[in-house]
């Protein structure tokens, strides 16, 4: 009796592990405004044509992103003398997503999940920017990594959205 209990717990315990594992991920989704850095001063840099200054050019001063159990959707406008509409789309199972990038060029991005943060990892020709999105405080707050210039250390600024 004892050795079936002791089996019946393993199990159970097998099987709760395995539903934490499964649970679902967190939603980004939602429509968000940049918040002013300490200081007052806006943040800097808005997203030219999907690179830029100022946090890797995430999302700009606004964005809507949707997201569905596959796949992730930024929509925002993007910076420079003429903004445009930036819409870029990221799978979410970790395979390669394709979307505009400077000056017209093709960048190509995969995105992992770290537990309930979702890391965004894009090739550009300076090296890779890494951009982490987590919620905190129901704020979205996106870490991103950018690579520093001429072989210089890479620069990590930290942008918090707030919901519209």
């Amino acid at each position: 009796m004892r050795r079936v209990s002791a089996l019946l717990g393993v199990a159970a315990l097998v099987l709760w592990t395995v539903g934490l594992s499964a649970q679902a991920k967190t939603n980004f989704a939602g429509d968000w405004v940049r918040e002013a850095p300490a200081g007052g001063a806006p943040a800097a840099g808005g997203g030219g044509k999907g690179g830029g200054g100022g946090g890797g050019g995430f999302c700009g001063m606004e964005c809507k992103i949707t997201q569905t159990a596959t796949e992730l959707t930024l929509e925002y406008q993007g910076g420079g003398q003429q903004p445009t509409p930036m819409k870029l789309v990221y799978k979410l199972d970790g395979s390669e997503s394709k979307n505009p990038g400077r000056g017209g060029a093709e960048q190509v991005s995969k995105a992992t999940w770290d537990g309930a943060k979702l890391v965004i990892t894009t090739t550009t020709q300076n090296g890779d920017q890494k951009r982490v999105l987590s919620l905190e405080g129901g704020n979205l707050v996106v870490d991103a990594t950018t690579p520093g210039r001429d072989g210089g250390a890479p620069t990590t600024t930290k942008i918090t959205f707030k919901k519209k």
